[in-house]
């Protein structure tokens, strides 16, 4: 660091030159005083010396606060960082640094006024500690680059005591609770999201981003390679958050048919409202094709929640419900945490130190086989009249003459869900019959077996 320096202007005459590092425009600031005595200029340069590094100086230039986080803004951070953190440094900058600190002379910023700011924010804006962390770290962000510019020679945040971080346990549904979420979302244009969430553990802006491009039908898989956030109105696309975030992952088969029909649906919704549709890449999508803005989708989902009296959790919980659950099916934290796509097995620990680790297909489908026992548990009252209806009809259709195929009423009833149509319905009649005793003994079109499949949909709707 410059100091100044001594030069001899005449008999009797030393000028000192007293450098006091850069202004916002990165020109060097300094003053001059002359001495009659070299022993009196040395002096007072050594007094400089020890008022720059002590941070006891007080600079010519007269910035606040305010005016050095935008030029640090602006000039320094901005260039290097994502769009979704340059909108979280800016909320906090102008909704909470500059009312209460940015008309402080930023030379005169002290470790007092730091403290008081981190008190006025948890008792009066009643924020958490863990919240308050994040203006701290802001905080010693933009002092470190303005000691590192030499605006100031002592960073008062060395002498701040931030609040004690506090570890949240991860919230999560229980399989009886995700069983009520799955039956009566049933239905809602939320029913899909909740379903991809709570089945696969994907983080929203990896929900929004999905594409059916990235569906591979024929293999049973998805890849999560994009994702799509909100940095205040403006969208964002990008890759994935890191490289371990990027992965395949195997579709069980509820979610499998659930994105057949989904599919089917748009095709339909454009072609009925051909130019008014929004034609986009999305999977996740409102009735006219635009995808859910990221922030109305949670807020949708926190809404559904209060209507239904479920318990309240957030979005992003679905994906700790599936750890949970990925947990409770003997899944090993390793493939867990493989499944949810975290670069190690302690980012996995870190977040869900209540779980422990086999292969994030197991995990997939482990999950999805509690999700649908608790789904139609949840639903029991019409799929207990479903399953009567369906032994009804078929007790008195007798097509083949054989009272063995009675037997295989059963494994039809293990099949049903409480949004079973008739042609879903018709063709597992169909294909069941048919693969127990062969064209020859079952000789029932698929036409006579869906009609058969709406009368038991009919019994069903009205309690029979």
């Amino acid at each position: 660091m410059a100091y100044g320096s001594i030069s001899k202007t005449g008999e009797n005459k030393f000028r000192v030159c007293f450098d006091y590092g850069k202004d916002g425009s990165g020109k060097r600031i300094r003053k001059y005083q002359t001495f009659s005595s070299k022993r009196e200029a040395e002096h007072a340069l050594n007094r400089h010396k020890v008022e720059m590094d002590t941070g006891n100086f007080v600079m010519p230039a007269d910035w606040t606060f305010a005016q050095w986080m935008d030029f640090w803004y602006d000039n320094i951070i901005l260039p290097q960082i994502e769009a979704t953190t340059a909108y979280g440094y800016k909320s906090i900058i102008e909704n909470h640094l500059k009312p209460q600190l940015g008309n402080c002379k930023l030379q005169k910023l002290s470790a007092r006024h730091i403290q008081l700011y981190y008190t006025h924010l948890l008792n009066e804006v009643k924020l958490s500690p863990n919240s308050v962390l994040k203006h701290h770290n802001l905080l010693t962000n933009i002092l470190n680059a303005a000691k590192r510019y030499e605006y100031i020679t002592k960073n008062p945040m060395d002498a701040v005591s931030p609040p004690k971080k506090r570890r949240r346990e991860a919230k999560y549904y229980t399989p009886e609770q995700l069983g009520q979420l799955l039956s009566q979302a049933a239905g809602t244009r939320l029913e899909l999201p909740i379903y991809i969430c709570a089945y696969l553990g994907l983080r929203r802006g990896e929900l929004c981003g999905l594409r059916w491009q990235d569906i591979d039908f024929e293999h049973h898989t998805v890849t999560i390679d994009t994702t799509r956030t909100q940095a205040g109105k403006d969208e964002i696309v990008k890759d994935t958050k890191t490289i371990s975030s990027t992965r395949t992952l195997y579709l069980p088969d509820t979610l499998y048919q659930m994105l057949q029909a989904e599919k089917a649906h748009q095709a339909a919704c454009k072609a009925q409202l051909k130019n008014m549709y929004d034609d986009n890449p999305y999977v996740v999508v409102m009735e006219n094709g635009k995808p859910f803005r990221p922030n109305y989708l949670s807020e949708l989902f926190t809404k559904f929640l209060a209507d239904n009296g479920l318990p309240k959790i957030v979005l992003h919980e679905l994906r700790h419900t599936f750890a949970s659950l990925s947990n409770q099916a003997g899944i090993p934290s390793f493939n867990i945490g493989k499944a949810l796509g975290h670069s190690t097995p302690a980012t996995t620990q870190k977040i869900y130190t209540h779980l422990l680790d086999q292969t994030h297909v197991q995990a997939v489908q482990g999950v999805a086989a509690i999700a649908d026992r608790a789904r139609l548990q949840a639903s029991g009252s019409y799929l207990d009249s479903l399953s009567a209806a369906l032994a009804q009809e078929i007790n008195t259709w007798d097509p083949m003459s054989c009272a063995d195929y009675h037997a295989e009423i059963g494994s039809l009833q293990s099949k049903l869900y409480p949004r079973i149509d008739a042609a879903t319905l018709g063709q597992l009649i169909s294909d069941t019959f048919r693969e127990s005793f062969g064209t020859r003994s079952f000789r029932c079109s698929l036409e006579e077996c869906n009609a058969v499949a709406q009368r038991i949909l009919s019994r069903a709707a009205i309690g029979a």
